[in-house]
């Protein structure tokens, strides 16, 4: 079984070979005298458990490296040494939240192993909750996901192509958190499930609507965020779609919400028939909807003629994971059954394998070959 790994930061040297000779027998032990070697460490192949470090040290001291191991590496335990002298300091570190476990000089053997036994089980603990916090997570985006996919496919076709916009722009402006735009993008047609086929297309295409039609649509962002309301660690998400209608100079704007501003109307106007110098025209002459840094880097990517991606035309049966839908497909009576954009997932593969839709296998279908950079990551809980 592997040793958990224990960081030891101390500027006594004795102290740091009494710690390694001691515990090597119950923990992966790694001993360096400063706080500076300490970042090294961290930044180093080595997955650390927990870290220990002396209270008082040249340069950077104790509470401070804790803090910033508090900060890039929440997931580590930290546990702190301290003479008599500071033993007041080192409790108010102990309150303040910033360390699991106090440990008084000189130690003993005893003692220290029982503590560093205790922080390697709160890792555990930390970690695995962490881990099943993020499966839900990913189960129930995939779960909501998959409902738009059957219930609405032009909605989930204009939300996969409303992602794709969000991560070429994000990745253009610089930003480098954008699993939370992306999830949004995804999400913010998910409230569509709620309209009925001939209200989304007049929509999308900007047909005329009824009063009563107007008043479901202007209600889906809400249906949206009432949705997602209770999945974890989806506040940002949340944030984005709540605000993604405010001006470009609203207080403290989301730059997620900037972003599906500009994706959503880009994806909008091409809907209509623009083509994207049209579309980018249109958008520049509205003033302040859009954020200008934004909206221009955005043209860079999507006003500029770039290279047209490889679509193959081929039978339904041949369609494989990751390939992307460059047409509609319909049902004989015209129902839409796969939206352009749409991206094979392995429940869509295992709907087209099982002839779900009851067209034959020999259905021809133009499908984009080589798809889009795939979503960003989620966020680790230092995000």
């Amino acid at each position: 079984m592997t040793r958990s790994a224990v960081l030891v930061v101390d500027d006594d040297a004795l102290i740091l070979r009494v710690v390694a000779r001691s515990m090597s027998p119950y923990f992966d032990i790694t001993c360096v005298s400063s706080a500076k070697e300490a970042h090294v460490a961290l930044a180093s192949d080595i997955t650390f458990s927990v870290i220990v470090s002396d209270m008082v040290m040249p340069g950077e001291n104790g509470v401070q490296l804790l803090q910033n191991v508090r900060t890039h590496y929440p997931d580590i335990v930290r546990v702190m040494l301290s003479g008599a002298a500071r033993m007041p300091d080192a409790i108010a570190a102990v309150n303040e939240g910033q360390v699991f476990r106090l440990l008084a000089k000189p130690f003993e053997v005893t003692g220290m192993r029982v503590a560093l036994t205790a922080a390697v089980e709160q890792h555990r603990l930390l970690t695995s909750e962490r881990e099943l916090l993020e499966e839900t997570l990913h189960g129930s985006i995939k779960a909501l996901t998959d409902l738009l996919a059957i219930a609405q496919p032009m909605a989930f076709g204009r939300a996969s192509r409303i992602r794709d916009h969000c991560t070429d722009l994000a990745a253009r402006a610089g930003v480098s958190r954008r699993w939370d735009i992306e999830v949004a993008a995804l999400l913010s047609q998910i409230g569509s499930v709620t309209l009925d086929n001939s209200t989304l297309t007049r929509w999308y295409h900007n047909r005329e609507l009824t009063p009563s039609e107007q008043a479901q649509i202007a209600r889906l962002p809400e249906i949206a965020e009432t949705l997602i309301a209770e999945i974890p660690r989806l506040e940002t998400v949340r944030s984005i779609l709540r605000r993604q209608f405010e001006p470009s100079d609203a207080v403290q704007l989301p730059v997620g919400a900037a972003i599906l501003a500009i994706a959503r109307d880009f994806e909008t106007l091409s809907g209509e028939g623009f083509d994207a110098e049209a579309s980018l025209s249109t958008m520049e002459g509205r003033g302040k909807r859009y954020n200008a840094e934004l909206l221009h880097a955005f043209r860079e990517i999507r006003g500029n003629a770039a290279p047209a991606a490889a679509i193959h035309e081929m039978e339904m049966i041949d369609v494989a994971d990751s390939m992307v839908f460059a047409a509609d497909v319909h049902a004989p009576n015209g129902l839409l059954l796969i939206a352009r954009g749409q991206r094979v997932t392995t429940t869509l593969l295992g709907r087209i394998r099982a002839q779900t839709f009851g067209l034959p296998s020999s259905t021809m279908v133009r499908m984009i070959v080589s798809p889009p950079s795939p979503p960003s990551p989620p966020p680790s809980e230092s995000a």
